[in-house]
């Protein structure tokens, strides 16, 4: 007799857009995948929230803009709450205030609407393992942005209080905040670049990061 596979557990899926041709359409992208199971639809922010809340969904696929509860709204919400499941923004363009809040909030990651049919399936795979989905695109201004901002709200103390580093280690991240490369950081730390990427994979570990993007997602969402 043979052995039964064990099936892969599907990803569940809540889509909220207020255009209902766009949203049935994801939900139908989304359905070609055996992994991904679609649970729900929201036409706008008020049900995109009672629907999370009653399904429970591995991901959430939220409009950025809709009528009566905003998207950015319905994400404030949801971060009062116990709810594990993670958030993919959808937008039609790269609105620097509402991603750098939406970030603040807990989101997990950003897709242009426009984009969508390329890098939907990937995004939904990443954000339900706990890894950050950002086009490459809207990455260097919101890394800006945010860079600024933890660079601004946290004090060198504090952050090395809450996260257990080390003097060098703090300098890194002091860096790395700055916006340095890794070869720039190297020199003006007198280490080699070998030693860097060490130093680099200890203080990922320390803050449960797997990237220096990750690293800055982690800072700014401790911040005050």
């Amino acid at each position: 007799m043979r052995p039964q596979k064990e099936e892969t557990r599907q990803i569940r899926i809540l889509i909220a857009d207020d255009h209902r041709i766009l949203r049935e359409g994801l939900g139908k992208l989304l359905e070609t995948q055996p992994d991904l199971a679609v649970v729900g639809q929201a036409n706008d922010g008020a049900q995109a929230y009672r629907l999370a809340m009653e399904l429970q969904p591995d991901v959430l696929l939220l409009d950025a803009r809709m009528p009566r509860v905003s998207g950015l709204e319905t994400i404030r919400r949801l971060a009062k709450t116990q709810i594990n499941t993670r958030i993919i923004l959808l937008t039609s363009g790269v609105d620097t205030p509402v991603l750098v809040e939406a970030m603040r909030l807990g989101i997990h990651g950003v897709v242009l609407k426009q984009s969508a049919v390329q890098n939907l399936h990937a995004s939904i795979r990443a954000v339900a393992t706990g890894k950050y989905w950002m086009l490459s695109e809207t990455v260097p201004d919101l890394e800006a942005t945010l860079r600024t901002y933890t660079l601004k709200s946290f004090d060198r103390y504090t952050l090395q209080k809450n996260l257990d580093l080390t003097p060098h280690e703090l300098e890194i991240v002091s860096a790395v905040l700055s916006g340095k490369d890794n070869e720039e950081i190297a020199e003006e730390l007198s280490i080699s670049e070998l030693t860097l990427k060490r130093d680099l994979n200890i203080i990922f570990k320390k803050v449960g990061a797997s990237n220096s993007m990750q690293l800055l997602l982690r800072l700014f969402r401790r911040s005050p």
